[in-house]
């Protein structure tokens, strides 16, 4: 099984550790000010998705996943869909916030011709009493219309610094039973990382770099 399946972050813990220079800008989300649509882009391997999946239940803690939170993608955002999409943000919500979640994956996928009528959507959840938040990601902003995004928060969601995923890296060696020094493994993060090391690219790291030292040991 891959370091990435077991270790992915899962939790609110993880994502402070990991995303610290992204509370600034969804504070306003995370303490309730706010329920303007949200537009994570950035480039693939930044963790937006996983940001999109965690970022539900610390806004609204006690969130049923399965009555008041709908994920769906891009390519699934036809007519109809922005109709189911419709008829499901209109749930009761029994949580502390009656809120309902919409997550939509690579959003810029979407059909072209559903745009007025997704507009429309956002804009009518606006003027609900009950919140109804939206969560869209996109590698691609610049695909996305402007009536659309106008109508959304935008946030940048960059590849992670190695001295950020160091903490998180240390933990998995440990827990893979290799625990290894700061000193040691920052610099297998950092190495051709000026500009941010992709989670799914410090996964790989650690996977060779633990089949190197099980390799050596298996000689010895």
């Amino acid at each position: 099984m891959s370091l990435e399946r077991i270790y992915s972050p899962k939790t609110k813990l993880y994502y402070q550790w990991l995303n610290a220079d992204l509370k600034p800008k969804l504070q306003f989300h995370l303490d309730g000010s706010s329920v303007r649509p949200l537009l994570l882009f950035g480039p693939p391997g930044s963790g937006k998705s996983k940001v999109a999946s965690l970022l539900p239940h610390m806004i609204c803690p006690k969130l049923d996943p399965e009555m008041n939170l709908h994920r769906t993608s891009g390519l699934g955002l036809n007519a109809k869909g922005v109709e189911w999409i419709n008829e499901f943000s209109k749930r009761s919500a029994w949580n502390e916030k009656r809120m309902n979640v919409i997550v939509i994956d690579e959003v810029d996928d979407a059909h072209i011709s559903a745009m007025n009528g997704f507009k429309g959507f956002l804009d009518e959840v606006n003027q609900r009493e009950d919140p109804v938040l939206v969560i869209m990601t996109t590698n691609h902003a610049q695909k996305i219309s402007k009536p659309v995004l106008s109508r959304c928060e935008a946030v940048y969601v960059g590849p992670p610094a190695p001295t950020d995923l160091l903490p998180f890296a240390m933990d998995i060696m440990e827990k893979e039973g290799f625990p290894m020094d700061a000193t040691k493994l920052l610099p297998i993060l950092q190495f051709k990382a000026q500009d941010g090391l992709e989670y799914r690219e410090m996964y790989k790291r650690l996977e060779r770099l633990l089949a190197k030292i099980r390799a050596e040991q298996s000689v010895g």
